[in-house]
């Protein structure tokens, strides 16, 4: 078991000096709410007087960016010493008046010059770029990322943003040169590699997309959608007999299929048709059949097989 040690020294009007094994740390406020600096950053502090119930909320520590990107624009260190600035600004405002209100003065223009930034301009940008990426309105996120690009040439959820847009706007040319730019700097992101071989496949640059998919590992989330860009990249170039071998890596058999298995059959249908196999082509197109009648122009497919 490990030990911990921790004292708390009043400094008078309600400031504390924390000592633990980390480090020191200055908070201030009175019972049931308090804000102070420690090893672990700026944070809060909020409870019940002797209840014991209490809670602590720490700057800076939220959700992580659900497309699991390292930005490599430069921490944000700047703004976090501000923020530590304000804070012991605030602490000796309670104390001693004409050391607190400088420093709050103080760290509130250092605040306005650090937010004038670029790399802080960019990152602006690009929290408003994302909230037009999910409204789906790809034309003013697109100018927002490519202003925000221009400022920051290396904050990379930018270019991969910027990349992902494009390709959804169905500009595959432009959107390949920020994906790739992305994937050199990240080359773990699977995702991004996929969109990059879309491109790739949509501007029949079917080796390229080729090269990337089948780098990529087999047992992973998205195995379905690579499958399908695989075998279709074979099937463009009339290679049907390897497009069917990768068709055949997916679970066929599953009783009930997700859109991506129905794409796949319908998909290895259409291979069968084209290579003259009518028995295995109407094998796959009844099975999509089954599954939904109205799947593109699956009905007509069945219809003109079976006469």
């Amino acid at each position: 078991m490990g030990w911990r040690f921790r004292k708390s020294l009043s400094l008078g009007k309600g400031i504390r000096l924390n000592v633990g094994k980390r480090g020191l740390g200055l908070s201030a406020g009175v019972k049931g709410l308090r804000v102070g600096f420690g090893n672990r950053g700026v944070y809060t502090s909020a409870g019940i007087p002797g209840s014991g119930l209490y809670t602590v909320n720490y700057f800076g520590r939220g959700s992580k960016y659900s497309g699991k990107i390292i930005t490599k624009s430069g921490s944000s260190l700047g703004g976090v010493f501000i923020l530590i600035l304000g804070i012991i600004g605030f602490i000796f405002a309670i104390s001693i008046p004409a050391v607190g209100f400088p420093l709050l003065i103080i760290g509130g223009v250092a605040y306005y010059f650090w937010s004038k930034q670029p790399k802080q301009r960019a990152r602006r940008k690009l929290a408003k770029a994302r909230k037009f990426f999910n409204q789906q309105n790809y034309d003013e996120a697109i100018t927002l990322l490519k202003e925000a690009n221009e400022l920051d040439k290396e904050n990379y959820d930018v270019i991969r943003l910027l990349g992902g847009v494009l390709h959804n706007s169905e500009k595959y040319d432009k959107a390949i040169e920020y994906l790739k730019s992305f994937i050199a700097s990240n080359s773990t992101d699977i995702e991004t590699q996929i969109i990059l071989a879309n491109c790739f496949y949509k501007t029949k640059q079917y080796k390229e997309a080729i090269g990337i998919l089948q780098k990529l590992p087999e047992n992973f989330e998205l195995n379905l959608k690579v499958i399908q860009l695989l075998g279709v990249c074979f099937a463009a170039q009339k290679q049907f007999d390897l497009a069917i071998n990768v068709f055949k890596k997916a679970p066929l058999q599953k009783r009930n299929l997700d859109d991506d298995l129905v794409e796949i059959h319908y998909n290895l249908a259409l291979i069968y048709e084209e290579s003259g196999d009518k028995n295995n082509a109407l094998k796959h197109f009844k099975r999509v059949y089954s599954e939904n009648i109205n799947y593109k122009d699956v009905a007509q497919k069945v219809e003109n097989l079976e006469k």
